[in-house]
């Protein structure tokens, strides 16, 4: 099942990406449903981004890989940079309803800088 996606964003919204386009409007089941997609899917990617930084993360980003999912933060301190993990389904699928929520506390420890 496909969803539908249309431009037409508000300035202060959460935006929900993926390669077929973003969403402006959406709730939590739309960003579990596009998760779920990405999980059986290596070509696809997943990107939900907060109109401002929510506790240092102004976005969050996942893919899959051989090992699991990866998840990428993008971290808002001066300039923007990512950090990652491999992790669990689960633990993605948290990570981005926390975020979602407004209560997602990363832990800077669990992370690696992204080498580009």
């Amino acid at each position: 099942m496909e969803r539908s996606f249309k431009n037409v964003g508000r300035m202060e919204s959460f935006k929900l990406e993926n390669q077929n386009g973003a969403l402006f409007s959406f709730n939590e089941a739309d960003i579990e449903f596009l998760l779920e997609d990405m999980f059986t899917d290596e070509d696809q990617f997943v990107t939900l981004t907060s109109p401002s930084a929510v506790n240092k993360v102004r976005y969050v980003q996942a893919c899959m890989h051989d090992e699991g999912v990866e998840l990428q933060l993008g971290i808002e301190e001066m300039n923007t940079h990512l950090i990652h993990k491999v992790c669990s389904e689960e633990e993605c699928k948290a990570v981005f309803l926390d975020f979602f929520r407004g209560c997602f506390m990363p832990k800077a420890n669990e992370y690696a800088p992204v080498q580009f």
